[in-house]
């Protein structure tokens, strides 16, 4: 008969740092070290002023305001001109008459007269009131300049090509304020603030496209749905002002230079991929992280760092003091002996780089 089995409770849960009794620890199990683990991989969500957008937005509202204002003030002086005269008496026609105008007549501003007409039935026709929204216009176009200088402050090579980044740091905010400010006080700008035709309105419209095509060109957008909603806004540009059909040639050129970065890389990927950037060269480059650009200023530490600056490493990853006995070592390491003797037989081991990586490695083998 077999003998009567006590219950056993099972062991109590080991509290946080603790180890439960009698399990094995993980580093008799598998060899490795405790480790604390998280529990799950979602992170907390980060508040938008907590992240690096909080100064960017903060430096476009402020610039926004300071360009309405520069083209706000006095506007109301001026009286009408001819074209502000057209404007007017276009947008205070009965809508079935305004249409007939469009179809015929003037249909470049018919979004704006169709705005205005609105306008003027809420403020009325007054100089300051039909002034205002260009005014608004300036303010807005001087905002989106902040965030599109800003979007645009690096462009590096990155995985062995020149690639577009969104990311934003102080330098592109300082450089974007300095360039909304010079916008703000150029005298087309404030000559556009301040009369009643949709120029100004339509800088604003041209602005914050180019911005959402960076995003989607930066950020490497493959979805439809935002194409189709940038194919949307650029037709919105287009019925503001009907010239602005011609920024798509800026951005069709834009598209073709970042594609050719892309198709190089490709290319050398697959022709040779000896000569692409790898592990072993970016492990070279982060090892001489603490010891290489502007070391001695001799001749042996610009043949390397034109070697290591050829093979993908950012003149970020070093430092600005060096001893020659560490630039000597780094002549000794194998990538750079062999870069160099490739430099030395004519550039034969380095035609697969980058026309300005092959540059590089003829400064430093000279």
């Amino acid at each position: 008969m077999d003998a009567q089995r006590t219950p056993t409770r099972p062991a109590p849960r080991a509290r946080a740092g603790e180890r439960s009794v009698g399990a094995p620890s993980s580093r008799r199990a598998t060899g490795v070290s405790d480790i604390t683990r998280p529990t799950s991989l979602s992170l907390p969500p980060q508040k938008w002023y907590r992240s690096g957008r909080a100064p960017l937005v903060l430096a476009a509202a402020v610039c926004g305001v300071i360009a309405f204002v520069v083209s706000w003030l006095g506007s109301w002086v001026p009286s009408f001109w001819g074209d502000e005269a057209a404007s007017i008496m276009s947008a205070e026609r009965p809508w079935s008459s305004l249409m007939n105008e469009l179809a015929r007549v003037d249909a470049v501003h018919g979004t704006y007269y169709a705005f205005l007409h609105l306008w003027i039935d809420v403020f009325g026709a007054s100089q300051l009131s039909t002034r205002v929204p260009s005014a608004i216009g300036v303010g807005l176009a001087a905002a989106g300049i902040v965030v599109l200088v800003a979007r645009m402050e690096r462009l590096w090579p990155a995985n062995g090509r020149d690639g577009l980044s969104s990311a934003v740091g102080a330098a592109g905010i300082r450089l974007g304020v300095i360039a909304a400010m010079v916008f703000a006080v150029l005298p087309r700008t404030t000559y556009m603030g301040t009369e009643v035709r949709s120029y100004a309105l339509g800088t604003a419209c041209a602005v914050w496209l180019a911005v959402l095509f960076l995003t989607l060109v930066g950020g490497r957008v493959t979805r439809v749905l935002p194409w189709v909603g940038f194919a949307a806004a650029y037709g919105a540009c287009i019925y503001v002002f009907l010239y602005l059909s011609l920024i798509a040639l800026p951005f069709g050129a834009m598209l073709l230079w970042d594609a050719r970065g892309r198709l190089r890389t490709t290319a050398l990927a697959i022709v040779r991929p000896g000569s692409a950037p790898s592990a072993e060269v970016a492990a070279r480059a982060r090892s001489a992280r603490r010891w290489l650009l502007a070391s001695v200023g001799g001749r042996s530490a610009r043949r390397a760092a034109g070697v290591l600056r050829a093979q993908g490493a950012r003149p970020d990853q070093v430092p600005r003091r060096a001893s020659r006995r560490d630039v000597h070592q780094l002549h000794r390491e194998p990538v750079v002996r062999r870069q160099l003797g490739a430099g030395r037989r004519g550039l034969g081991g380095a035609r697969g780089l980058r026309p300005r990586g092959r540059r590089r490695v003829a400064q430093a083998s000279t």
